[in-house]
């Protein structure tokens, strides 16, 4: 006997869309591959379109979450200053992790250990 699984509650991040609209962009067919932001790096400096040039990159395509800088270090119990070392990517698993339980409707507090 196969076991069945719901989802009741997902969180997620895509470049170029938001929870709100990610879907109605994925049936439209959009693209959420962009170009480097510019004022993440110097085109000049970085891109050559030789792949096997070292130190350089030869594509300018990139999937970005944009701003990420809003994480709420507080909310979690966390300190600025240790916040401000965190990777990214713990941040976000924050967030999503407690976003999912939110969609779900399931109170965090409730699975506590």
């Amino acid at each position: 006997m196969r076991k069945k699984v719901a989802i009741i509650g997902a969180s997620f991040r895509f470049p170029g869309s938001t929870s709100a609209t990610f879907w109605q962009n994925l049936l439209e067919g959009h693209d959420f591959i962009t170009q480097v932001d510019p004022s993440r790096w110097s085109r000049d400096a970085f891109f050559h379109p030789d792949k096997a040039n070292p130190g350089t990159a030869y594509t300018l395509a990139a999937g970005t979450l944009g701003d990420i800088s809003t994480f709420d270090a507080g909310f979690f119990s966390i300190s600025p200053r240790e916040a401000a070392i965190m990777d990214p990517q713990q941040r976000l698993l924050l967030e999503l992790g407690w976003e999912v339980f939110e969609n779900a409707g399931v109170k965090p507090s409730s699975v506590r250990g």
